[in-house]
């Protein structure tokens, strides 16, 4: 049986040390009182930081990440 994304995510969070199994499980509790996202109970805890959550998303995606800031919008896009 595979496992879903986020429970890939959050065994790949406890695999590199970026959480532990009780953080994990406490963050569980508050996400089935309050039915937000797992990764943002994460995030506002303070159990994990944003950052290395989007790239450690990426690594279990396959998906490279790609800073925004490196690149110039001509503003003329933004307002189509």
């Amino acid at each position: 049986m595979s496992l879903s994304f986020k429970e890939a995510l959050s065994d790949a969070l406890i695999e590199k040390g970026l959480l532990t199994r009780e953080r994990l499980e406490e963050a569980l509790a508050i996400r089935k009182d309050t039915g937000d996202d797992l990764r943002e109970v994460l995030v506002r805890l303070g159990f994990v930081d944003s950052g290395n959550m989007v790239s450690l998303a990426s690594q279990e995606l396959g998906i490279p990440l790609i800073n925004l800031s490196r690149f110039r919008i001509d503003p003329a896009v933004c307002n189509s």
